[in-house]
């Protein structure tokens, strides 16, 4: 059997500039808060935006609703005249669509390079999260908080030799 080959291998372990920091004009000039708030690139400005746009689907539309139940009983939605398979399949899109941005933020934003495995099981993380916030999107917000200042340390080693142990410690 064939080693499986990567198609970054060229650009693993390389520097990258990454995401150029956004400083908010007069905002980013304030005594403690501006710099704890206003000194971060476009993609955490447009995390709270998509929270809250995920919470509204969720809760507060009809695609939501059969989402939702359809996590729960799938042959409830089907006799409501829905598709359940689409509707997971849809919901299976926006998820790949959210998980493809936040692995492009670890690398161009947090490691500001390119390793194999650099993720190194922060996915089951998530999936813990989204379990320990109770399936409630601005629950899972706020808690992820405590791992992103966590994890923030290990993940900028990981183009720098960090071992999967201390990107996971």
């Amino acid at each position: 059997m064939r080693a499986q080959r990567s198609s970054g291998r060229p650009y693993i372990g390389s520097q990258i500039k990454g995401l150029n920091e956004i400083r908010i004009p007069i905002l980013s000039d304030l005594p403690v808060a501006g710099t704890i708030l206003f000194h971060y690139d476009i993609l955490v400005y447009l995390v709270v935006p998509i929270a809250i746009l995920v919470w509204w689907a969720l809760f507060y539309t009809r695609w939501g609703l059969s989402l939702r139940a359809v996590g729960e009983k799938p042959t409830a939605v089907f006799a409501a005249g829905r598709h359940p398979y689409r509707l997971q399949y849809e919901a299976l899109f926006v998820a790949g669509l959210l998980g493809g941005i936040a692995g492009a933020y670890l690398s161009l934003a947090v490691a500001k390079t390119w390793a194999e495995w650099m993720t190194a099981g922060r996915g089951f993380v998530a999936v813990a999260l989204v379990i320990f916030s109770k399936w409630h999107p601005a629950s899972g917000d706020r808690r992820s908080t405590a791992f992103r200042r966590r994890d923030r340390p290990a993940a900028s080693d990981a183009g720098k030799g960090g071992t999967h142990f201390t990107l996971l410690a």
